[in-house]
């Protein structure tokens, strides 16, 4: 599993850089697109300590990956709501 996560990893990183690129060079950026990309990347990034907790197979850490996923999330809500308080 190790392999084909670190392969998902990757393919998510090149669709992830490519998408951006091709809205620009076609001219089809939008607000929501971009917002959209920022949820994506963000929503892999909480399934990652989630993928290794599950992993793991012990209740300790199950507990600190919920307790980090907590703090993960209310840091992104922080910094949604900064960045559209500075947009503005």
């Amino acid at each position: 599993y190790v392999y084909l996560s670190f392969a998902a990893w990757w393919i998510n990183r090149f669709f992830d850089g490519i998408d951006g690129a091709y809205a620009r060079a076609t001219g089809q950026m939008t607000d929501f697109g971009g917002y959209y990309d920022i949820v994506i990347d963000f929503t892999a990034y909480c399934f990652i300590p989630i993928g290794i907790a599950l992993g793991q197979r012990d209740e300790a850490t199950y507990i600190a990956t919920i307790f980090m996923m907590a703090i993960i999330v209310l840091n992104n809500i922080g910094l949604f709501f900064l960045s559209a308080i500075i947009e503005k």
